[in-house]
Formats: structure tokens, C-alpha cells, sequence
């Protein structure tokens, strides 16, 4: 644990561990005096360095940490690059000269291709500052610029956690105006500064938590939706498992109905015209209402031979 990111308290180390925090000063005044680089920092208890653990890896071991590490998400800019590939050599110069040329030469041929479109370097230092305020359960003072807004908003938040998901990193935070963690895209702030005060996260929050009742990003109250697919499209609907709530049932002639528990978000409902006139929504009426403004709306752009400006 000392050697992970985050500093600890002697409080959170003797919860951790059920003891006493007179056991744990005890263990880390021993490991200071057996020569370990273990230091008391403004933020708490950490190691300087880790120490190398006399362990080795398989060929499987080392091409399956390739591929993790070939996402575009840890790469593309971000602080975790640099770090990464600097894990990867520690790890590679603790397995065999034969496993590593092996697991090099298979790793063009098992990549990890998550789609990442931004470029994190403008923002490397908000995304470490972010991450530091995770570990840490710190304030932060962030400055975001909202899709559609003018200028940047000034935001007192406590970062919960950070996250990947579709094409971009995101933070989950509770802004201090606000009651609950609100979804925050990572390359829109624009200046992000640690507070000197701390926050409890609250009990049990989890990153999957944050996300379980919102459709991919957009967060709301969740409603009951019925959508009948046609019968091509059932087996797509089947091998993934897009939402916690999904639940699929079979009709006669092969057709399917997907019930599941979303907001009504705009990513949804432009997943769901995605699939055209193959889709139906049944249930709840201003949904149904929405989908058939939008098609008439549709209808009325590609009736008159299209955009004059074209």
C-alpha cells in the first residue's frame, strides 16, 4: 500500500489493517529503521520508491500486460504514459530473456484498440491533479467549460473517482452546490488547483455505481422503456449487455422486445435511431412522441432534395 500512489493516514492504515495506530507507527518506524524509504509527507505516510519483489512472469502474464497497456486510453497524451511504459521495463527485466522476446514479438498481433480521439497533453496536469485529489479525498478548484457555454464555470469539487468510457476520460465529482456526483469530460477543464481541506467520500461509492443507472454517460431519472426489434437485429441486442436493467423477451416470428430502466437521454435516443425503422419504441408514450418528431423532422430534411446550401 506504501508504495502505491496515494499517501496514508496513520488512521486509515490501522482501519485497514483492524489494529491499533500505536501497531502501525510501531511497523513503519521499523521499516525506517531497516532502511526503507518510508516518509511522513504533508498528506501522509508513503514509500519513495518501490522496492523490486523477486518474481517472474510467463509468456502469457507478460503478453496479456502488453495488451492492457496498448489501449489508446492510457497513452493518448495522458499522465499514465510515461508511468506506464516505465512499469513495463521494471516488468520486463524481471522475466527471462527468452519470455520477454517471445511475448514482444506476439504483442503486434494482440492489441487492445479502445478509440480514443482526444489528446490529453494540454490537460496532463489538471488529469494529475484530478487523480491526486482522488487518492487523497481532497477539494479541488476547477474551472469547466461546459459543451455549448461561452466560458468556463468556476466549480468547487470533491473528485470521486476517474474513468474511461467510449472515447474520452471522465471524472465523477460532487460540485459543492449539488447533493449528488455529476459526470465531468476530463479535457474540458480548463484549470484545476488542490484545496487545503479534505472530504468523506460517501459509504460505498464505486465508479460502476456512478454509472449504473445512466445510459453510457447521460445521468437522469431512470423510466420504464419497451422497444420492439425486428427479428434481424435480435442477436446483436443479445450478445452485449448494455445496461444493467436490460432484459430481453422473445416474440413469435422472432422479434424481440428489450425492457430496460434509462433516462431519457440524448444518447439513447439517438442509439435508438441508429437502427432506423427496424426499431419500435412501445412504451413510455413521450418517447414514442420524441422518436416520431424526429423522423418526421428527418423526413421533412431529405423530402425537399436536401439542404439548399449543399
Amino acid at each position: 500500500m506504501l508504495c502505491g500512489h496515494r499517501s496514508w493516514r496513520l488512521s486509515e492504515l490501522a482501519e485497514e489493517f483492524r489494529v491499533q495506530r500505536s501497531t502501525i507507527w510501531r511497523n513503519l518506524r521499523s521499516l525506517c529503521e531497516a532502511g526503507f524509504p518510508v516518509v511522513n509527507g504533508r498528506y501522509g505516510w508513503k514509500m519513495m520508491s518501490a522496492t523490486a519483489l523477486p518474481v517472474s512472469f510467463t509468456v502469457e502474464e507478460l503478453l496479456s500486460l502488453y495488451t492492457a497497456a496498448s489501449a489508446p486510453a492510457l497513452n493518448a497524451g495522458t499522465p499514465l504514459a510515461e508511468p506506464l511504459k516505465a512499469a513495463m521495463h521494471k516488468i520486463e527485466s524481471l522475466a527471462s530473456p527468452e519470455v520477454t522476446k517471445v511475448a514482444r514479438r506476439a504483442k503486434d498481433r494482440v492489441q487492445l484498440r479502445v478509440s480514443s480521439q482526444s489528446d490529453y497533453k494540454a490537460v496532463r496536469e489538471v488529469f494529475r491533479r484530478l487523480e491526486r485529489a482522488v487518492y487523497d479525498a481532497r477539494y479541488v478548484e476547477a474551472y469547466y467549460q461546459a459543451l455549448g457555454e461561452k466560458k468556463a464555470r468556476k466549480y468547487v469539487l470533491a473528485p470521486l473517482g476517474l474513468f474511461f468510457r467510449r472515447h474520452a476520460w471522465y471524472a465523477a465529482a460532487i460540485p459543492s452546490d449539488c447533493e449528488r456526483a455529476l459526470t465531468f469530460k476530463l479535457i474540458r477543464f480548463k484549470r484545476v488547483s488542490e484545496l487545503d481541506r479534505t472530504f468523506v467520500p460517501p459509504p460505498g461509492f464505486s465508479v460502476d455505481a456512478h454509472l449504473s443507472r445512466a445510459w453510457e454517460l447521460f445521468d437522469g431519472e431512470p423510466v420504464d422503456v419497451t422497444v420492439k426489434f425486428a427479428a434481424r437485429l435480435v442477436p446483436l441486442i443479445k450478445e452485449q449487455q448494455r445496461h444493467a436493467t436490460q432484459r430481453v423477451e422473445d416474440l413469435p416470428g422472432g422479434a424481440a422486445l428489450l425492457h430496460v430502466q434509462v433516462p431519457l437521454a440524448p444518447d439513447f435516443i439517438a442509439w435508438l435511431l441508429g437502427f432506423g425503422p427496424e426499431v419500435e419504441v412501445l412504451h413510455p408514450p413521450e418517447l414514442r412522441a420524441r422518436m416520431l418528431e424526429t423522423a418526421r423532422a428527418m423526413a421533412k430534411t431529405y423530402g425537399n432534395g436536401g439542404s439548399r446550401d449543399a
